[in-house]
């Protein structure tokens, strides 16, 4: 994560987002992470405009695992549901480029594996849900095999070894996400399980 491209528009936007004045030392990596996902994965959710029980409960389940209770951070996150929902930060390209322009090409394809496990969590991939994460991906620089390796992987079918399978397997190893702490490296170790 390169935080020296954290400026004014991504501090305005997430004081938007959240409802709460933010200040640029507020926007820790974590913070940052965290509004990201939660903009892809909200997007994913709402794309085939049936919201199922399990994609709730599967971004609850996320926010959990990576805000420690009791802290500032949990609370921030549902404040980012709400204003991310609210103001449709997920279908404003503008907006989740400003929120993925500080992200490293391993944080950005691991936000772009998570929406594909979200797509899938309630058991269909919906062509939209597929239609979104591409889009998404392509914005954010993602290969269109890397893409294609996690669509499949989700989906549940088998790829073939490939160099761009072993690239993902080394760009989603867990140390490279130590800057989010061990949450996110544990979120990552787990994607790569799912990775065939």
């Amino acid at each position: 994560m390169d935080l020296s491209l954290v400026d004014n528009d991504t501090v305005d936007l997430l004081t938007r987002i959240t409802s709460k004045k933010l200040y640029s030392q507020d926007l820790t990596p974590t913070v940052l992470f965290l509004a990201a996902l939660l903009t892809i994965l909200l997007g994913v959710i709402f794309a085939d405009t049936a919201v199922a029980y399990r994609e709730e409960q599967r971004l609850q389940t996320m926010i959990d695992s990576l805000t420690p209770p009791g802290q500032a951070i949990k609370e921030l996150a549902q404040f980012m549901i709400g204003g991310i929902d609210w103001h449709n930060v997920y279908i404003n390209p503008a907006d989740w480029m400003t929120l993925t322009k500080p992200l490293s090409y391993p944080e950005r394809l691991l936000l772009i594996s998570l929406g594909f496990e979200m797509s899938q969590i309630d058991g269909n991939m919906d062509p939209r849900e597929i239609t979104y994460l591409r889009e998404v991906g392509h914005r954010l620089e993602i290969c269109d095999s890397h893409l294609t390796i996690l669509e499949n992987s989700f989906a549940g079918h088998q790829s073939s070894p490939s160099v761009a399978l072993d690239e993902i397997k080394q760009l989603l190893k867990p140390q490279q996400f130590a800057i989010l702490g061990d949450a996110v490296m544990s979120v990552a170790s787990n994607v790569l399980t799912q990775l065939r």
